[in-house]
Order: C-alpha cells, then structure tokens, then sequence
C-alpha cells in the first residue's frame, strides 16, 4: 500500500493529543515524526509491559478521541506498505490515516 500521510497536520495531532493522556500524546508525537511504527518500539516508548496494553490504548483512547475531534481514525495498522520519503518497505506498522493512501 501506497502511504502518503498528507492528510494530517500538525495541528490534527495536538488536538488529538490534547484530549488524551501522556502515553497516548507520545505515541502520537512519536509516529507523526517517524511516519509509521512498529507495535514493539511503541511499547518501549511508553514503558508499557505488554503489546496489549499498547493496542488498547490505541482501540479504547487514541482513535476515539481522533473521532471525536477529526471524524476518523488518527492511528491505522497496515501489514505492507511503503514509506515514499525514505523508499523502505514497512511490514506490520501503525501509520497515521491518510485519506490518499491507496
């Protein structure tokens, strides 16, 4: 898959950001600066104990708040897809929604 992540700004993260706690803020901040990331380096991120915990935070916290203030998922999981800026195939990685990824 195709990922471009032009369809979110800056200004998109710090309102999702602003309605969740710490951890999740950093998730967010964290794949906004590297486009895309593996569930493993989230869970150190945050010093969580299990990728679980991470996916729950995701399912139950990140995405709703996003819905609430953008109508959409903020954080999408993609199997395979390709990051244009860097030309590197990306297996199993949570990217942010692009509505223009194809």
């Amino acid at each position: 898959m195709k990922r471009t992540d032009i369809g979110i700004k800056p200004g998109d993260i710090a309102a999702v950001a602003s309605l969740v706690d710490s951890d999740c803020a950093r998730i967010l901040w964290h794949v906004w600066q590297h486009r895309h990331a593996r569930l493993d380096e989230l869970v150190e991120l945050v010093g969580e104990t299990s990728h679980w915990n991470v996916l729950l935070r995701i399912m139950n916290v990140i995405n709703p708040a996003a819905l609430r203030v953008l109508g959409q998922p903020i954080l999408v999981f993609e199997k395979s897809a390709l990051d244009y800026q860097t030309g590197e195939h990306v297996f199993h990685s949570w990217w942010l929604f692009s509505p223009f990824s194809t």
